[in-house]
């Protein structure tokens, strides 16, 4: 193993060790049940954990990674700095473990650096996998705990008909200790609520709040304590909207039990074929000489490196699938790659892009609009250029490590007689082909480029006195590794493999875009049904407009952010014309129903007359959308297991089948030849 290698194991061991102490006493717990005993364990394991986490974040190695956590961390939390530091050591020591234990148990069994380089970027994912495990447990509970909140916050309104009463009588209603992540958001909201400036807090809590769910709560609790409740058919307002929100809100729980049991174990299925790789080769290699020679020769490294590339795709792809929002994906995406090229390289990019209205621009914008990709188009032609980069320069190191494996192959494999067919190859048997494989060498040598079969043969005569059979079998021998040696050459069909696979690269994120077109669609249709309940609660307000209207759906937009900020900008200009290009940013039919009521409110109609078929296709639209999350969940489900189990298949049919079929067919027909002669 490499001194890299080595002593990056070495320190993450010794942080593993660290932070393994501060564990210890983070969840030990004394027998003694006196109250202060308890309380003194309690201040020394915060600062234990305290004292591992401003170590790890000063070094060098850790700090990054450490910081990455905490961002993710940060989101869910109630911004509790001492609880945020707390967990970000439970979660990194918890992955470091892990990470250092597949580590050690790979290092005994394989030396192979490329197995190496895609084990590092494996663990990488295994890594994120990790820490977003234990992000998702601590959205789910505070999802699981915002449902009791919002049935406390509904009684107690009833009761005391004041929203900010209603709130801190709810809080009071529910138990600290099981309902604390909750607790601590509605006492945010609450202070917006008694605040003089709330408005200012409750866009900073925007910016801050875990889920779309409390920043929907907090501004509906909002909206109804500045413009006062009214009743709909003898119901509150503010009531019937808590109702529509805890539907969502049991909706997408739901939904998310039945991806995460569907996709259960399948990040592990999809990583166990590359710790799997080494015992068959080993296997196939003990059993079935050919089929060593095979893995040991340029096709098997061939092989084995598409199987490691369908592992990362199929793992990369599946952490995609199981992202329940793309909001939640887009959110880490920073984009630091792009901003670094334009910096250093504007000029080459700029000559790429395209002519402004030109057709391929257009078309390019296009795409990234229905995908709901908002950069600048620039940026998407430098993610364009380094996949297309990345992929070429994978493809060259490939062929110049195929091109020396097998010439290796040729120099160092031990040559058995044509035809052997037995299983491992050692004792006597083993030193005769050694022997033979240094005699081929020397012959190998002394050869010249272009040397017919009469010339070798005749070097053959001369130099070793062979003679009958054995010179003829030499020099076929040695006439195939002649062969064999120039093939292993750099030519026109390798410059033509890197060709495509540049080009694979410059499409792949087109393609990209047309997946997230179809992720996108989901997300989008929830964004949608969530405008739905803002208009409905507000159109019964008289003082609303419509630029008030779509200020406040552009506080709770994600996908549709950018479009609605330029229609807030484009406003004054011309607000129906500023409509009209609002509705030609998606092609959602329900998102163009609410944007031709917008049109029609700014026109002659009142927002209440403009969005009234809204209220009486509400049952309508929450069935279509529950319908949908379903279809949702069922495709989900289905492409996740079918991606998790791809590379066992692969393993399977490309590791193990076809190499054992090519190496079977291939030495049956040399001892057929023989036999024939």
């Amino acid at each position: 193993m490499s001194i890299p290698v080595l002593m990056l194991m070495s320190s993450l061991s010794g942080l593993c060790l660290l932070v393994l102490i501060a564990l210890i006493l983070k969840f030990q717990r004394p027998n003694d049940s006196i109250g202060i005993v308890k309380t003194k364990t309690r201040q020394l394991d915060s600062k234990w954990l305290l004292w591992a986490y401003d170590k790890l974040s000063s070094n060098l190695l850790t700090r990054r990674y450490v910081l990455s956590i905490r961002e993710r961390l940060i989101i869910t939390s109630d911004n509790d700095e001492k609880a945020v530091r707390e967990q970000t050591v439970v979660v990194y020591s918890t992955a470091t473990t892990i990470v250092s234990v597949i580590m050690v148990l790979f290092a005994i069994f394989v030396r192979e650096w490329y197995l190496w380089m895609v084990l590092i970027i494996t663990l990488f994912f295994v890594s994120e996998t990790i820490v977003d495990f234990f992000v998702n447990r601590v959205k789910i509970r505070l999802l699981e705990q915002l449902i009791s909140y919002i049935e406390q916050l509904r009684n107690q309104y009833f009761q005391s008909g004041m929203i900010d009463e209603a709130f801190s009588d709810a809080m009071d209603g529910l138990n600290p200790k099981k309902n604390h992540d909750v607790l601590k958001q509605a006492n945010l909201i609450h202070e917006i609520l008694i605040s003089s400036d709330g408005e200012t807090l409750l866009n900073a809590y925007y910016q801050t709040a875990p889920n779309k769910y409390l920043k929907l709560l907090a501004g509906i609790a909002f909206i109804i304590k500045e413009f006062g409740d009214t009743t709909i058919e003898g119901a509150s307002l503010f009531a019937k909207s808590l109702t529509h929100l805890s539907s969502e809100l049991r909706d997408e729980v739901i939904i998310r039990d039945k991806l995460n049991f569907g996709l259960k174990s399948m990040n592990f299925i999809a990583l166990v074929p590359l710790f799997a790789m080494k015992p068959i080769r080993a296997w196939a290699s003990n059993s079935f000489y050919p089929l060593m020679q095979f893995y040991e020769g340029p096709l098997g490294f061939v092989v084995e490196i598409s199987v490691l590339i369908i592992i990362l795709i199929s793992y990369a792809v599946l952490r995609k699938i199981q992202n329940f929002h793309e909001e939640e994906s887009r959110k880490s995406e920073n984009h630091h790659l792009e901003r670094w090229m334009m910096k250093h390289f504007s000029k080459p990019i700029e000559f790429m892009v395209p002519q402004k209205h030109s057709k391929a621009y257009k078309r390019t914008d296009t795409r990234m609009k229905s995908a709901m990709v908002y950069i600048p188009i620039e940026w998407h032609y430098v993610q364009k250029c380094s996949v297309a980069v990345a992929c070429a320069s994978i493809a060259l190191l490939i062929i110049v490590a195929t091109i020396m494996m097998g010439t290796q192959s040729v120099y160092k494999t031990p040559t058995t007689p044509s035809g052997f067919l037995a299983g491992e190859l050692k004792g006597k048997a083993l030193e005769e082909a050694q022997e033979t494989t240094a005699i081929d060498n020397e012959i190998l040598r002394k050869t010249f480029a272009k040397m017919t079969r009469d010339e070798l043969m005749e070097l053959i005569k001369n130099d070793y006195e062979y003679s009958g059979e054995k010179l003829r079998v030499t020099t076929s021998r040695i006439s195939d590794k002649l062969k064999l040696l120039d093939n292993y050459q750099f030519d026109w069909t390798h410059v033509l493999i890197i060709y495509v696979m540049c080009l694979i690269g410059w499409y792949a994120p087109d393609v990209m875009l047309l997946v997230r077109k179809k992720i996108a669609q989901s997300d989008l249709e929830s964004e949608v049904s969530k405008f739905q309940l803002i208009i409905m609660m507000m159109m019964r307000i008289e003082s609303v407009s419509v630029d008030f209207l779509l200020e406040w759906l552009e506080r709770f937009s994600f996908v549709l952010k950018e479009p609605i900020q330029r229609a807030i900008m484009d406003y004054d200009a011309g607000a129906e014309e500023a409509l009209e290009r609002l509705k030609g940013s998606t092609e959602n039919e329900d998102f163009h129903k609410l944007v031709s009521g917008l049109v029609s409110a700014v026109n002659k109609l009142s927002i209440h007359q403009a969005f009234d078929e809204l209220e009486t296709e509400k049952l309508y639209y929450v069935e279509k959308r529950r319908i949908q999350n379903e279809r949702m969940v069922s495709s989900k489900i289905s492409a996740g297991q079918i991606i998790g189990f791809t590379p066992t298949y692969a393993l399977v049919v490309l590791y193990f089948m076809i190499p054992l079929v090519y190496a079977s067919v291939a030495e049956m027909q040399t001892y057929f030849d023989k036999l024939s002669l």
